[in-house]
Formats: C-alpha cells, structure tokens, sequence
C-alpha cells in the first residue's frame, strides 16, 4: 500500500515495471551477491540474459492484463489494455517477445552465450504462437493457464535435462551459412502459411521445391568449379573474388 492508500496494482506502467524488478531480483539479484560471477559469467553475459527475461516476463503480465481487463476497468486498474486498448496490448506483446528473443540473439552473436543459453529462445517463439492462437479465436483465460503450463513445462523439462547430465551442446557447429539455410527455411514456411491460400500449397510446394533444387544445383556446381579454378594460377586469382558459392557447405 503506498501513500494515499494506492496500490501499486493501481499505477500505470509501475505494476508491470515492480514485478518485473521482482523477478530479476530474485533470478538474478540475490545469487549475483550470494555468491557472485561464476563460471567465466561477466557482466556483458548477467546483462544481455537480464534482458531477456525482462522482455519476457514483462510481456507475460499484459497476457495477464489482458484477461483481467474487464475486471481492471470496473476496479480502475490503469493496466496496458486498460489505457490503451486491447488491440495496441497485443502488438506490444508480440514487440517484447521479439526483443526478447533480440537480446539472445545478439548475445549469441557476441559470443556470450552458449547453446545452453540459446535454446531459451524456444520460449519467446512458443509464447507468440499461443498468444496468436489465442488471438485468432477470441482470447480467454484459458488461454493464460495454456501458456502458464506450457512455460512450467519446458522448464521443468530443461532443468530434468541438466540434471540427467544430458549434452548442453550441439553436436555440429553453428556457422553463418548454416543459420542463414535454417532462416531461409522458417521463411518459407511463413511464404507457405501466407500464399497456399491464394496459389493453392501443392502448387506452392511444388514451386518452392523446384526453386530450392535449382538454386541447390547451381550452388554445389559453382563449388565444384571453384575448387577445380584452385588448381591453376588465373583460377587462384580469380576465385579469390568468388568465394560466395562456398556458403551452403560451410567450409570457407
């Protein structure tokens, strides 16, 4: 109870703000003093994870909020949904899981974190399909229990899989070309979702196939003439400009 007899519940933008420091305290506050930077952690490593929590957990409460609206706007709780519409709260909540997901990624880009940590990013990902799932029908407090359950579930799963000493990292190394592949593959998978409707996902498919065989065979026959180029002084100098078919194998 603050002064004046108002809750903190009450305040726009400090109810999510004070639950959200909450949280960071306890995640991250209280072991940073029990027992401070283990592990090769520096503060680069503490801040960009703080972040993504943040992100997170904050987009967690508008889920919330927006199930309480109703009952916020009877008892005058200046909620996000509240203030600013049902409408606005949702693309603000798909914007923090982004960012969240932002901050992991450039954190791994910086050389930060790990595949222990990187695999985090499943939650931002699955948040936003529930949430739109959610959206899409109408959204209902079922579906606050949904996400609820599901987060409770990865992390009990995550937190089985470092207990069972199972491996923290990937078996092959992440490179540049492999993740462009990987992102030119969720792109089309979205294309699909988007254009089936209209050109029909057979004839989509079909188009997609044949676009990634052709571009699979120009790319591996440019290689194989890169690599025959390497044997003669003009291909040396000359495929020392043409580096760029090379990426899909990942070896330069």
């Amino acid at each position: 109870m603050l002064p004046g007899r108002r809750r903190l519940k009450e305040m726009y933008f400090f109810k999510n703000a004070a639950s959200c420091a909450g949280f960071l305290l306890t995640l991250f506050a209280y072991p940073l003093v029990a027992y401070g930077l283990r592990g090769g952690a520096g503060v680069g490593y503490v801040a960009f994870l703080a972040a993504y929590f943040a992100l997170l957990e904050v987009s967690f409460e508008i889920i919330y909020d927006l199930r309480d609206v109703r009952g916020d706007r009877l008892a005058k709780v200046r909620s996000y949904p509240v203030v600013h519409g049902e409408l606005f709260s949702g693309r603000l909540i798909l914007l923090l899981n982004a960012l969240s997901a932002e901050a992991l990624l450039v954190g791994g880009a910086l050389g930060l974190f790990a595949w222990k940590e990187m695999i985090l990013i499943v939650a931002p990902l699955v948040q936003i399909a529930l949430f739109r799932r959610g959206e899409r029908r109408g959204f209902a407090p079922r579906d606050c229990v949904a996400i609820t359950w599901t987060f409770a579930a990865m992390n009990f799963g995550y937190v089985l899989w470092v207990l069972g000493g199972l491996p923290l990292a990937l078996p092959f190394a992440v490179t540049l070309p492999r993740l462009v592949e990987f992102s030119l593959v969720v792109i089309a998978l979205l294309c699909l979702r988007w254009l089936a409707p209209l050109y029909g996902a057979r004839r989509y498919a079909l188009a997609f196939a044949a676009v990634v065989f052709g571009s699979w065979a120009a790319e591996h026959t440019a290689i194989a003439w890169y690599d025959s180029t390497l044997t003669t002084r003009r291909g040396r100098f000359f495929s020392g400009t043409c580096r760029w078919p090379s990426c899909s194998s990942g070896r330069w």
